[in-house]
């Protein structure tokens, strides 16, 4: 007779009620069990739990207190995972655990000592080599795919973010007898699966029907980057169709004059698409973007891409006062509200006579991400300096808010980021056109997407909503906007 696998229970529960989440862990004990052990993700507090659970209950939370600590004033069955990670436990079924990590302390693969595999591990973020599959980079983390790959866990649970994400990854394999399985649980009241009951023993797993190792795959992210690169030499590869007989660029073409009658950002224009307008001044108004390069995540419902628009027919930043001060209550007022949902803002413009309509491009990117928004400039720059020699170069310089260069830089032709961070505006990074070459239009989405990690979204084209999703983008901006709508003052 085969002894019986032990039997394991992982949750993901709503930490304003413990207690109750405790009393569902015995039932469930009581019908499906008994568990060799219940293991609680995200950020839990035990420490006043009322109900004594009938098995080992592990969890985590953020503390101050620099070790381990086991058991509770109620029951030594509670068991807290502290400060102390990379932690490990091995029990008297012989299942090994890790908890590598938590929402406050980051993995770090310098702190593993341990030699040797486990069976179960608990993160909070996700590898890197797996986000990138669901479109999830944000809830990514490097530093700990070198510690999964050391550990080989046969199940590795996470969440990712506070609200989590349920997600079974297709299992995958180590060796020719070692599987893993990925698995990320909602929140308990999220609308997404929060438990996962399984039974693991000893025996050899079936490594029948798994799909490619995403860790032996160490360069997908290069190659995933290489394909965006190439995308943008196809920008090279028409130029050069453009270029005369002797190789040298022909100048930029002229667009033709296009009329407010027939511009797609002109109010007048009898086809204006008047379902993607969020608010609308005196002198400017507001729209979702049409293909917006962000998406929706755990923080915001919707992308925030947006676009902040003169009513005025002009190609150029060369606006009145009274325009200009609009746009800036635009900006203030949309930094202020997206630094409540943890997002910096940057903001993008071209501002050339060969224009059609100026326009300021708004997107919002995670607080987290901004450190490294200069090195994805620099990183863009150097690329389309290097590599596409018959588009323009570009050459960015910092600008902090009151600096006199300021105003020398923009009253020629220019590309401009603007920073906004914690609400506030930061700095500028400006770089004036001066060659008779053609632009790259999309460069600055090209920054931001690199910046993202998402290559895929950088041409705007390849991005585009149906109309019932751009209605209902639309109406999610309206409502998140609402508080701070600067048109309302």
């Amino acid at each position: 007779m085969s002894t019986p696998k032990p039997k394991f229970l992982v949750i993901h529960p709503d930490p304003t009620n413990i207690n109750e989440v405790i009393r569902k862990i015995n039932l469930q004990n009581s019908k499906i069990g008994p568990f060799a052990a219940v293991i609680l993700l995200g950020n839990v507090n035990c420490e006043s739990v009322e109900t004594a659970p009938d098995v080992p209950v592990y969890y985590m939370m953020n503390t101050d207190k620099n070790e381990n600590l086991e058991g509770s004033d109620l029951n030594t069955e509670l068991k807290l995972i502290g400060v102390k990670v990379p932690f490990f436990q091995k029990l008297q079924c012989g299942v090994s655990m890790a908890f590598v990590d938590t929402q406050s302390h980051k993995p770090d693969p310098k702190s593993l000592v341990y030699t040797g595999t486990v069976d179960l591990m608990f993160s909070y973020y996700w590898p890197l080599a797996i986000a990138p599959d669901h479109r999830l980079t944000l809830v990514g983390n490097r530093n700990l795919d070198p510690i999964v790959q050391a550990l080989r866990p046969r199940y590795h649970f996470a969440t990712g973010s506070e609200r989590g994400r349920y997600l079974e990854n297709a299992p995958f394999a180590w060796t020719d007898e070692r599987v893993c399985r990925f698995i990320s649980l909602g929140r308990e009241k999220s609308g997404s699966k929060w438990f996962y009951a399984f039974g693991l023993g000893v025996e050899a797993d079936d490594t029948h029907g798994c799909v490619a190792n995403p860790f032996h795959e160490s360069k997908k992210r290069e190659i995933s980057q290489e394909a965006s690169e190439n995308e943008e030499l196809h920008i090279t590869k028409r130029l050069r169709r453009n270029s005369n007989s002797t190789g040298h660029p022909l100048p930029a073409r002229k667009r033709p004059r296009v009329s407010p009658e027939s511009c797609f950002f002109c109010l007048s224009n009898p086809k204006v698409e008047t379902h993607m307008i969020v608010a609308i001044g005196k002198l400017c108004y507001l729209t979702i973007a049409k293909g917006p390069l962000t998406l929706p995540s755990e923080t915001l419902n919707f992308s925030g891409h947006g676009i902040i628009i003169p009513i005025d027919h002009t190609p150029t930043a060369e606006l009145p006062e009274d325009t200009i001060k609009e746009i800036g209550r635009f900006q203030e007022s949309l930094a202020s509200t997206f630094s409540q949902a943890n997002h910096s803002v940057v903001y993008f413009e071209i501002s050339r006579p060969e224009n059609i309509h100026f326009h300021i491009q708004a997107v919002p990117i995670p607080k987290q991400l901004m450190e490294n928004f200069e090195r994805a400039l620099e990183n863009r720059q150097k690329l389309n300096n290097e590599k596409f020699f018959n588009t323009q170069n570009l050459n960015f310089t910092k600008v902090l808010p009151g600096d006199a260069k300021l105003t020398e830089q923009t009253c020629s032709p220019y590309v401009r980021f603007t920073i906004y961070e914690n609400s506030q505006l930061s700095r500028y990074y400006i770089s004036p056109l001066l060659e008779e070459k053609e632009l790259d239009l999309q460069f600055p989405r090209r920054v931001l997407a690199y910046l993202l990690k998402a290559p895929k979204r950088q041409n705007w084209d390849r991005c585009r909503q149906t109309l019932a999703e751009e209605t209902a983008e639309c109406t999610k901006f309206k409502e998140f906007y609402e508080k701070f709508d600067c048109t309302k003052d």
